[in-house]
């Protein structure tokens, strides 16, 4: 009877009791994160390009002028032989110079003090030969004179061509190597009977055969006008070696004498320099040129 009194008044408890207020739910369902496929691979983090190192600066580098290697260089003067104290407008001074570095190149000079016809007719003439060819070397051969041969109300224009030969000298000589004082004794060339003369060459002394072709007396001639040439040859024992064909006629040149050999530094060429007469104001004026070319071994 107890227990049927209790279960009754506990179910009236229950039924009046009022609702209870339920927690605030939020329905969005959770995202849940799709499993990674098991062959993927994460993608990699984006990495900034690198930076590109400054590329060196290289500096132009000047090439050391070539110093000859072997070739020895000579300590001396120029070798020069004066104008005619007494006619010097009826010979040219000479002056050789020397030979470059590595002994391919000489350079010589002449100077002609005027003939006396004019007040400005002074000039000087330097050469640089390249010896294998027997040519000009590049920009070889340059004249310095007086802008007219007969002056003006001031005289000579320039007034001195000293130093503008000096300015172009030393411009050239850097250019091409020369040597001031590079040179061997000068070799005199003998003259013996007719038209043969003899050179001491290193490997010894040789016959040289030297003709004057179309040479003339009379410089108002047409035959001055074309120019005379020059032949002129070494006769060896065994071999014959030409210098000059004499194919090569020089306007108004009438006469080629030898006068002197140069033997380079290291013994392998040879300038052979030549006097040459030229018709003049007055009568012939000597001027100088040269050969140049490689020894042949029969005379080293």
């Amino acid at each position: 009877m107890v227990r049927c009194t209790l279960l009754f008044a506990l179910s009236l408890l229950v039924a009046c009791s009022g609702p209870t207020d339920d927690p605030v739910t939020d329905e969005t369902p959770a995202i849940t994160p799709e499993p990674m496929p098991d062959d993927a691979s994460p993608t990699p983090e984006e990495t900034p390009e690198a930076t590109p190192e400054p590329e060196p600066v290289t500096e132009e580098v000047t090439p050391e002028p070539d110093d000859g290697g072997d070739v020895p260089v000579l300590t001396g003067e120029p070798h020069v032989i004066p104008a005619n104290p007494r006619m010097p407008g009826m010979n040219d001074q000479f002056t050789f110079w020397g030979w470059s570095r590595d002994g391919l190149r000489y350079a010589f000079e002449t100077y002609n003090p005027g003939e006396g016809a004019v007040d400005c007719d002074m000039a000087y003439d330097l050469y640089v030969i390249d010896a294998e060819t027997d040519q000009y070397a590049q920009g070889g051969h340059l004249t310095v004179a007086h802008d007219s041969p007969e002056g003006g109300a001031n005289g000579c224009t320039p007034a001195d061509l000293g130093p503008i030969i000096e300015a172009k000298r030393t411009e050239a000589f850097e250019k091409h190597g020369i040597v001031i004082g590079n040179l061997s004794p000068a070799v005199t060339i003998r003259h013996g009977a007719g038209d043969k003369y003899r050179i001491a060459f290193p490997g010894g002394e040789e016959t040289v055969a030297f003709r004057v072709l179309h040479g003339t007396d009379d410089i108002y001639s047409d035959l001055a006008k074309a120019g005379a040439a020059y032949y002129m040859a070494v006769k060896g024992s065994a071999s014959t070696w030409v210098i000059e064909p004499g194919r090569k006629r020089r306007p108004y040149v009438t006469d080629y004498q030898p006068v002197l050999l140069f033997v380079s530094p290291d013994g392998r060429h040879a300038a052979f320099i030549v006097k040459r007469s030229h018709t003049a104001f007055e009568g012939n004026r000597w001027s100088f040129m040269s050969n140049g070319l490689a020894l042949p071994d029969w005379l080293l």
